[in-house]
């Protein structure tokens, strides 16, 4: 790939990046969120059109068109969220499509045995006729490179393909790939693990803002060397003031050895009544896995949640809600919100005991309350009777902390709550969350951006591989958290 630019409304993903990949090696691509990894190589397997830059596989210019083109052209991907049918078994997923015989009937007899043939590839514990949704994480990984084998890949794209596994199963996929590279494919492997990109890789490119900064052997650099590059020059970036901060010694939340089994290890934590607690981390780290637990999204394995000195066992959200915690949830619009409903429905429905009187609604108190908080957090809405759907992102995400300012919650999880709004919306989000804290609110506040981390937190726990490695404070260096997330052991 050469010179390849591609632009989307207000922003420049890609530009003039270049980036070639040889037979038989693993090729690392890394980069923070935002470098234009993912642009790449959605590229790469068609699913995005470079707005310019040649393209060439074995020597010869193509346009890849589509998922299928790519494939035909032997690219093919396996998704961190993976597509398979789960009904279905090993061998209907592995040989999809390409079922019938000349006929047009399909011979099970035949479908099993072209299946065996390609799994005996990968050396795996299970056999085509077991049914997908019976195997684990790692196994229905097997399958998705089981079926870019039978499209006879040559190129395997893997984003972000330990995210979800255990140590054990990260060996065996480092086994997969090994025997992958003998048969001559090439892998492209997606990372944000430095440790497993210099364990299984050969070279490594790094992206920064949308360009390529480099491309390295791995036996010729260090994994500080590539933390260096994918920042750029090392900055602080300063956090909210002391006059700016309501942070207090009084403990509004403690934490003690929290663990999920395969998702959080040993977690501990105290978060103070006012303050602002970062938690930074990249994928699978286990910050989202984290406010679930303490939002009663999640069962919990182990550990207990104090909040205010009394001990809550969360077994579901209601009883979250009821000890005072309450989770605005990454996904706002499926999981936050019901967008074909008014902005003061909204707002009333984690608290709907407070509107019904003798089984009537009191709609005269709903709409008050609408109004006084549409008013407090400057929600930019004609009238609370129009529906959420209609409203900004930024507007969105304001409804969301009105209902549960209105809830009356002492302790807000918030995951990736400037995810999806522009610039002007975030600072607006950033002045609520702060007046909130200022308030005697205390928050948790998740983002993949670790600038906003940093710049809006007043302390930040960092996690790496599902438990805590680092405390840092307030406007710390931002290479420094990068090491830490990375699991890059600082000098």
């Amino acid at each position: 790939m050469s010179g390849i630019t591609k632009r989307f409304p207000g922003t420049v993903a890609l530009d003039d990046v270049d980036f070639r990949v040889v037979a038989g090696e693993v090729h690392g691509l890394v980069g923070q969120n935002g470098a234009g990894k993912s642009t790449l190589v959605n590229i790469m397997n068609g699913s995005l059109q470079p707005d310019a830059g040649r393209i060439l596989v074995n020597g010869r210019e193509v346009r890849i068109g589509s998922p299928h083109a790519a494939q035909v052209l032997g690219i093919s991907m396996v998704h961190q969220e993976l597509k398979l049918f789960p009904n279905l078994t090993v061998a209907e997923n592995v040989l999809f499509g390409r079922q019938a015989e000349k006929s047009g009937f399909v011979s099970w007899a035949r479908l099993q045995e072209r299946a065996e043939e390609i799994i005996r590839r990968l050396a795996v514990s299970f056999g085509p006729g077991n049914v997908v949704s019976e195997l684990g994480t790692a196994q229905q990984q097997q399958v998705e490179i089981a079926k870019a084998l039978a499209r006879n890949c040559e190129i395997l794209i893997l984003d972000e393909p330990t995210a979800s596994l255990t140590v054990d199963e990260t060996d065996v996929l480092f086994s997969v790939i090994r025997s992958l590279v003998k048969d001559g494919i090439s892998v492209v492997y997606i990372s944000h693990r430095l440790e497993e990109v210099f364990k299984i890789c050969d070279r490594v490119t790094v992206l920064r803002d949308g360009r390529k900064i480099d491309t390295l052997a791995v036996g010729e650099t260090t994994q500080d060397e590539v933390v260096r590059l994918m920042i750029g020059e090392s900055k602080t970036l300063a956090g909210r003031t002391e006059s700016e901060t309501g942070e207090s010694r009084e403990v509004a939340l403690e934490v003690g050895h929290l663990s999920i089994r395969g998702k959080l290890s040993n977690v501990s934590f105290r978060l103070y009544r006012g303050e602002i607690l970062g938690l930074a981390g990249l994928v699978g780290s286990g910050r989202t896995e984290l406010l679930q637990a303490l939002a009663g999204a999640a069962r919990m394995d182990a550990g207990r949640v104090v909040v205010h000195g009394r001990e809550v066992l969360a077994r579901s959200p209601r009883d979250a809600i009821d000890a005072g915690i309450a989770l605005m949830p990454e996904d706002r619009k499926r999981q936050g919100l019901v967008l074909g409903m008014s902005v003061k429905h909204n707002i009333a429905f984690a608290s709907l005991s407070k509107f019904f009187r003798l089984g009537f609604l009191k709609s005269a108190y709903e709409a008050s309350v609408a109004r006084a908080l549409i008013e407090e957090l400057a929600i930019k809405v004609e009238s609370a009777d129009r529906p959420v759907v209609m409203l900004s992102g930024g507007n969105q995400q304001k409804v969301v902390f009105a209902k549960w300012l209105f809830a009356n919650a002492d302790v807000l999880l918030l995951d990736e709550p400037t995810r999806g709004i522009d610039v002007g919306a975030k600072e607006e989000v950033f002045k609520v969350i702060r007046r909130l804290a200022a308030g005697g609110k205390s928050v948790i506040f998740v983002s993949s951006e670790l600038e906003e981390v940093i710049r809006l937190s007043d302390r930040i726990l960092v996690l790496h591989d599902k438990r805590i490695v680092a405390e840092l404070p307030r406007g710390s260096d931002i290479g420094v958290l990068l090491h830490h997330a990375m699991g890059v052991k600082t000098a």
